[in-house]
């Protein structure tokens, strides 16, 4: 009886099947995951420069326009964000520093970090120049949550030069 179990393989496919299957599924769902929070960053990357690119066009804003423009952003992003914020600022640079004019900050302040612009990735400026420098925050829920993967925060900055003043006032 042993004799004919040892040369007999009629359920190799089989086993290698149940064998790969679980990897597969994985794979499968890995990819999922992946394209699910590449698809989530890119809403938050165009969000952040639409969210620039409507304030570069203001002369003043006010706290309800700011409060307005973070309405459209979280409007921008997926309805499932667990989390979201925001940080805009009026920067100018005095021939050494950068130095907020002004800041604004909306949403969940616990995904707000400190503020840090010296290293910031600011563009050259002279001391007359001042540009908005928006950060926004956004944490994801993956697909895959549910196997045990945490939430993912992203976070994007985008900063544009006045368009139509040299600074734009904050009421």
């Amino acid at each position: 009886m042993m004799k004919g179990l040892v040369g007999d393989r009629s359920g190799t496919a089989g086993v290698e099947f149940a064998l790969l299957i679980p990897m597969l599924i994985l794979l499968f769902l890995g990819t999922i995951t992946l394209f699910d929070l590449y698809r989530e960053y890119w809403r938050q990357v165009q969000a952040t420069h639409i969210v620039s690119d409507l304030i570069s066009r203001e002369t003043v804003v006010s706290d309800a326009y700011l409060t307005k423009v973070f309405d459209v952003y979280s409007g921008l992003l997926n309805v499932e964000a667990a989390g979201k914020a925001m940080r805009i600022s009026s920067v100018t640079f005095n021939g050494k520093d950068y130095i907020s004019v002004w800041t604004v900050e909306k949403g969940d302040p616990d995904l707000i970090p400190k503020q840090k612009l010296s290293n910031a990735g600011l563009p050259a400026m002279s001391s007359t120049d001042t540009v908005i420098y928006v950060e926004s925050f956004g944490t994801h829920k993956p697909f895959s949550s549910y196997l045990g993967f945490a939430n993912m925060t992203f976070a994007e900055a985008a900063v544009a030069r006045p368009r139509f003043v040299s600074a734009i006032i904050k009421e």
